[in-house]
C-alpha cells in the first residue's frame, strides 16, 4: 500500500466512524441521520479512490471510479439536508419539502448519467499517485451542481445568523459555529481540479475531514467551547498535519524521479518522514495550541480569577441589601452582562420576590416581574432538576412542535423576558433564590467553566444570604429587646 492510498483510507475511515458514532447519539433526530449520510458519501469517496491508487489496471479502475462517485454526487445534498434539518430547530416556519427534494432529484439524475451514458466520467489519468477520474461534458456540468447546493447549504446558516442575531444571541454563536466548520471543509472542492488533467495532488479531504469533524462535536454536544479557541484549536491542527502530511507528499511527488533512479524503494524515504512527524506531530500541536490559547484566554483567566475572589468575599458582609447589590454588580461588570438579579425566597409569602436588579444600558428596558410563584414554571423546573437552566438548551432538546406545556411555557418566558442563564442557590435541599443572567454585551454565551463557577458562587452566596439575614434578624432582636428595656426605665416616672 502507498502513502497516498493509505491516506485516503485513513481519513475515510474517519468519515465513516464520526458518522456512525453521530448517528448513534440520536438515531431518532433527522439531523444525525444526515450527518451520518455525509459521512457515508465521504467514506465512500475516499475509500474508492484509495482502492484505485493501488490498482494497476486502468479499466478495473476506471469501474471502481465510476461506484465511488456515487458518494461525491450526494456530498453537497446530503451537506444541504443537514443544513436545513440543524436549522429547523431554531426556524419559525415549516420546512419547503422541494427545497429538500430538488438536490436528491438533481444528484438521482446525475447517477443515472454516469452509470447510463460516457460522457460523465470518460476515463481515467495515470498520475504518479495513481489514477484518478477523467472529466467528460457532464463532469462539468456536475461542477455547477455540487458548489452551488454547498454553498447554498453555507448561504442558508449564514442568513439565519443575521435573521436570529439580536432575537436568539446564544443561537448565532451555535450557528456560527458550524457555518464556519462547514466554510473550513469547502476547500475539499480543489480535489476536482485533477479531473481535468492537471496534476495537482487532491489533499481537499484533509480540510473536509476538520470540518466535519467540528461540526460532529457541534452536534453531538449543546454547550460549545467558545467559537475562537474552537477555530484556533482547529486552526493549529490544520497547520501541524498540513506539515506532517505534506512534507512526505511532496517529497514523494517531487523527488520521485531522482530517487527512482538510486532505489526501487524510493518511497521508503517519504514513508520515514511521515512516521517520524507523525511522532512528533501530537507535541507539536499540544504546545502551539497552549501558547496561542494561553493569549485568547488570558481575559477569561481574568474573569475567572475575579468571580473566586467574589465568592472569597461574600462572607464579610452583613447588610442584606448591600450583599445583593455587590453581587448583581459585580457579575454585570465580571462577566460584561447586559442585566443580572436576584429573587430570594420570602417565607411569608411563600414566592420568590425580587430584590436586586443590575442593568448596563437603559436604553433597552427590561421588566422583570416581581416576583415568582413556586407554580411557575421557572420554579418547576428548578426544583425538578435542581440545575442551571439555560435558554438555548431548552430550544434544542425541546421537541419543535408541539412543545410540552412544561418545557414550551418556561422557554417562552425566558425569551420574553430576555433571560438566557438561571442559577439556582440551594441551602439544605430549599432552594433559598435565584441568579437571572442576560446574554453577555457581545451576544457570546458563558461557557461550561463559566457555568462552573457561577454555581459555586451561587453556594457561596447562600451561606453569605443566610449570614447577612442571621445578623439582621439578631440585629431587629436586640433592636426590640432595647426598646422594650427604654420602656420599661419610663414606666415608674410615666405613673408620677
Amino acid at each position: 500500500m502507498n502513502i497516498y492510498s493509505l491516506l485516503s483510507l485513513i481519513v475515510g475511515t474517519w468519515f465513516l466512524i464520526i458518522g456512525i458514532f453521530v448517528f448513534l447519539k440520536n438515531i431518532k433526530s433527522l439531523v444525525n441521520a444526515c450527518f451520518a449520510l455525509l459521512g457515508l458519501s465521504c467514506g465512500i469517496w475516499l475509500y474508492g479512490y484509495a482502492i484505485a491508487y493501488l490498482i494497476k489496471d486502468a479499466f478495473i479502475a476506471f469501474k471502481i471510479i465510476k461506484f465511488l462517485y456515487v458518494g461525491v454526487i450526494f456530498i453537497p445534498t446530503f451537506f444541504y439536508h443537514f443544513s436545513i434539518e440543524f436549522l429547523y430547530r431554531f426556524a419559525s416556519k415549516p420546512k419547503k419539502i422541494w427545497d429538500i427534494l430538488i438536490p436528491y432529484i438533481l444528484s438521482t439524475i446525475f447517477i443515472i448519467l454516469l452509470f447510463f451514458t460516457d460522457k460523465f466520467v470518460i476515463g481515467v489519468y495515470d498520475y504518479h499517485w495513481g489514477f484518478y477520474a477523467k472529466a467528460g461534458i457532464l463532469h462539468t456540468i456536475f461542477l455547477i451542481f455540487f458548489p452551488l447546493f454547498w454553498m447554498g447549504g453555507l448561504l442558508k446558516l449564514y442568513l439565519s445568523y443575521k435573521r436570529i442575531y439580536q432575537k436568539l444571541p446564544l443561537t448565532t454563536n451555535i450557528i456560527k459555529y458550524v457555518f464556519l466548520a462547514s466554510f473550513l471543509g469547502s476547500p475539499g472542492m480543489l480535489d476536482f481540479i485533477p479531473n481535468y488533467g492537471i496534476e495537482f495532488y487532491p489533499f481537499g479531504s484533509i480540510f473536509v475531514g476538520i470540518g466535519v469533524s467540528i461540526i460532529a462535536y457541534a452536534i453531538i454536544r449543546h454547550r460549545l467551547l467558545d467559537i475562537n479557541i474552537v477555530l484556533t484549536r482547529a486552526g493549529v491542527f490544520a497547520f501541524v498535519y498540513t506539515l506532517v502530511l505534506g512534507i512526505p507528499f511532496g517529497i514523494g511527488g517531487f523527488l520521485k524521479g531522482p530517487l527512482s533512479k538510486v532505489t526501487s524503494n524510493w518511497w521508503l524515504l517519504p514513508v520515514f518522514l511521515m512516521a517520524v512527524l507523525a511522532s512528533l506531530g501530537p507535541f507539536i500541536y499540544m504546545r502551539l495550541q497552549k501558547k496561542v490559547e494561553s493569549r485568547l484566554r488570558a481575559e477569561e483567566f481574568k474573569s475567572h480569577e475575579a468571580l473566586r475572589r467574589l465568592s472569597h468575599n461574600m462572607l464579610r458582609f452583613t447588610k442584606l441589601e448591600i450583599l445583593l447589590k455587590l453581587i448583581v454588580h459585580y457579575l454585570v461588570k465580571i462577566l460584561r452582562l447586559k442585566f443580572a438579579a436576584i429573587y430570594l425566597h420570602e417565607t411569608q409569602a411563600d414566592k420568590y420576590l425580587l430584590k436586586s436588579f443590575r442593568q448596563v444600558k437603559s436604553d433597552e428596558k427590561i421588566n422583570l416581574p416581581e416576583e415568582f410563584s413556586k407554580e411557575s414554571n421557572l420554579l418547576k423546573d428548578l426544583f425538578l432538576r435542581r440545575l442551571p437552566i439555560v435558554t438555548e438548551e431548552l430550544r434544542l432538546v425541546a421537541p419543535k412542535a408541539p412543545f410540552s406545556s412544561h418545557i414550551g411555557g418556561l422557554f417562552n418566558t425566558l425569551i420574553t423576558l430576555k433571560i438566557n442563564t438561571i442559577i439556582p442557590s440551594f441551602l439544605r435541599n430549599g432552594l433559598l433564590g435565584f441568579l437571572i443572567l442576560s446574554d453577555r454585551e457581545n451576544n457570546l454565551t458563558l461557557s461550561q467553566e463559566d457555568i462552573n463557577l457561577l454555581m459555586v458562587l451561587s453556594n457561596e452566596a447562600a451561606l453569605a444570604i443566610e449570614n447577612a439575614q442571621f445578623h439582621q434578624k439578631e440585629k431587629s432582636v436586640l433592636a426590640e429587646r432595647s426598646r422594650r428595656e427604654a420602656l420599661a426605665d419610663m414606666a415608674p416616672g410615666a405613673s408620677h
